[in-house]
């Protein structure tokens, strides 16, 4: 059964989305996105070198993808 988090980024594939936007499409609270997000192995915490942030301490989520 998935859970509303990982629903969410495989409808939207290879789009890094931050944790409050997640929370804000999904009706969830952030701390339980970001639980979900730290304890599923299919999302995958993207680096902020991949969204042109230059800082280090950003949360960002997208899905495993296959290739």
């Amino acid at each position: 059964m998935d859970n509303p988090v990982t629903s969410f980024l495989r409808e939207h594939p290879r789009v890094i989305f931050s944790p409050k936007s997640v929370a804000r499409h999904t009706g969830m609270q952030l701390k339980n996105v970001v639980r979900i997000a730290h304890n599923n192995s299919n999302i995958r915490l993207a680096r902020a070198r991949e969204v042109g942030g230059g800082g280090r301490n950003l949360t960002l989520l997208t899905i495993k993808h296959e290739e």
